[in-house]
């Protein structure tokens, strides 16, 4: 092996596995019929059979290819002297420890020279970013292309389902941060390009170059240069401070506060003139702009399951706070989603699941919101969702 080729060890646990119809790929042999990492030399033929372009990063490019005659994703990531090796090896790392169903699966890997492959499951019909601005631009006029995007999701292209679409995609991702910091794994990077979205309500959280596993680190606060996505990214990140676990809720809740602008149907284009400060794009650089905007938000009617304790954009506001310590973990996010309404925020994937955990959990949750909140948990524990609408209809006019 030459001085400047990549050296990944090749002795690693296989990774996660997919779909049934993955599974021939980690028979004996693996993707390759040469293990799950693959050493390949200069011109060494990879048995690939590349398809369509699906998008390209600073360092790497994404394409669609052939396997085994079955469709995956391969992510190319050229090393040189601007991205060290063990920041490579990093991604390949923290894949290999994650088996989520909305985390992108690692089939395989290989190197050539300067090139490390990633083959990873689903090619996804689209990432989230994508998703938001085709509706977007349809709810001003009306879009041929988001007809098209919405048939290849699996759904009639009209604005109702893809606003149902979008509301699910709220619980969905919360569930799969909450499973990578339960599991020591801080995303750092979170925004919606990062954020696939498939048929049958599939969504997956993909790009995990900067992540970070703080399994065997004392702490889960670090210092460092590395602040992702400036446009997305927290204040403590974008001032090169320490961060933890609190920088991805507020990039989430940056992704949430983008969501909802959408469903209630002002624009984005909107949204970022609104907040701009000095050419300054980003989000945190206007927390006073942002909390105006979310004022604009809690006026507009929204599709929570009963309404009158707190608005989506209560957790969205606590989640952008300025201040790491005053942001809500990401369990208390998902627990609150639960509470606002389970079966609008969340998809069949990730069902109703800890009613009595809320109630416990209630104490904690109020000093976000609002004390009327006890009360819904304790409705939802006793009688469930048909119970909350029960007690909304009948709650006289006026009450709080």
């Amino acid at each position: 092996m030459k001085s400047d080729e990549i050296n990944v060890d090749t002795d690693t646990a296989s990774s996660p596995s997919g779909p049934d119809i993955l599974l021939k790929l980690e028979v004996s042999g693996g993707w390759s019929g040469k293990g799950q990492h693959v050493a390949f030399a200069q011109n060494e033929a990879i048995p690939l059979e590349e398809g369509r372009f699906l998008g390209r990063g600073t360092f790497a490019d994404v394409h669609e290819v052939i396997c085994q005659r079955i469709s995956i994703a391969r992510k190319r990531i050229y090393c040189n002297r601007r991205i060290k090796i063990a920041d490579v090896k990093r991604e390949l790392d923290v894949l290999k420890k994650l088996s989520h169903k909305h985390v992108v699966s690692l089939l395989g890997s290989y190197t050539q020279i300067n090139v490390l492959g990633l083959l990873l499951y689903p090619v996804a019909v689209c990432d989230l970013g994508v998703f938001l601005d085709e509706l977007d631009e349809n709810q001003s006029s009306h879009s041929v292309e988001f007809e098209k995007l919405m048939d290849r999701l699996g759904f009639a292209g009209n604005v109702n389902c893809a606003k149902d679409r979008l509301n699910k995609v709220y619980g969905c991702l919360a569930n799969a941060v909450q499973y990578l910091h339960e599991n020591d794994i801080r995303h750092k990077d979170i925004k919606p390009k990062n954020i696939l979205l498939d048929k049958n309500d599939g969504l997956y959280i993909t790009d995990f170059g900067l992540s970070r596993d703080t399994a065997d680190a004392s702490s889960s606060i670090t210092d460092g240069n590395e602040r992702g996505t400036y446009k997305y990214c927290a204040p403590e990140v974008a001032r090169f401070e320490p961060r933890g676990r609190a920088a991805d809720v507020y990039s989430l809740g940056c992704v949430f506060l983008e969501i909802n602008t959408v469903h209630c149907q002002l624009s984005l284009a909107a949204l970022e003139e609104f907040r701009i400060n000095n050419n300054d794009r980003s989000y945190q650089n206007s927390p006073q702009k942002l909390r105006e905007w979310m004022s604009k938000l809690r006026q507009i009617s929204t599709n929570n399951l009963a309404g009158g304790f707190f608005n989506i954009v209560d957790i969205i506001d606590k989640m952008v706070s300025p201040v790491p310590s005053d942001r809500p973990d990401i369990g208390t996010i998902c627990s609150s989603l639960y509470l606002l309404g389970s079966l609008v925020y969340f998809g069949k994937c990730c069902p109703i699941q800890r009613y009595q955990a809320l109630r416990n959990e209630n104490a904690k949750l109020s000093t976000f919101y609002v004390d009327k909140q006890a009360n819904r948990a304790d409705v939802i524990y006793r009688t469930g969702i048909r119970g909350i609408a029960e007690t909304t209809r009948s709650r006289p006019s006026g009450a709080n």
